[in-house]
């Protein structure tokens, strides 16, 4: 398993919760799908070359929806056949709830 994120302190947090064999917290922007898919801490844990699961996971909101598609497309597009692709987006309800 692998977690990719910019971010240093969440890194730092990931990799301190995330220790173990087959584990790995990569630092990375995952609007760049090549880079982070060739990593070299993602690759000693995970083969692209082989069926992986690739979670967008509560991030493409932080993107334009034109920028989010491009992304979304690229690691479809990279990620070995017979793999999977899921999109996570965060769900904001504005109505208030009836009580």
């Amino acid at each position: 398993m692998a977690y990719v994120d910019l971010d240093p302190m969440v890194l730092s947090h990931a990799r301190a919760l995330l220790a173990g064999p087959g584990v790995a917290a990569v630092a990375a922007d995952l609007r760049d799908p090549a880079a982070v898919l060739a990593d070299p801490d993602l690759r000693a844990v995970i083969d692209p070359a082989e069926p992986v699961c690739v979670i967008l996971g509560a991030v493409l909101h932080f993107l334009d929806a034109d920028t989010a598609r491009e992304v979304t497309a690229e690691y479809a597009r990279l990620i070995a056949p017979g793999s999977c692709l899921i999109i996570a987006p965060i769900y904001e309800s504005r109505q208030k709830a009836k009580l």
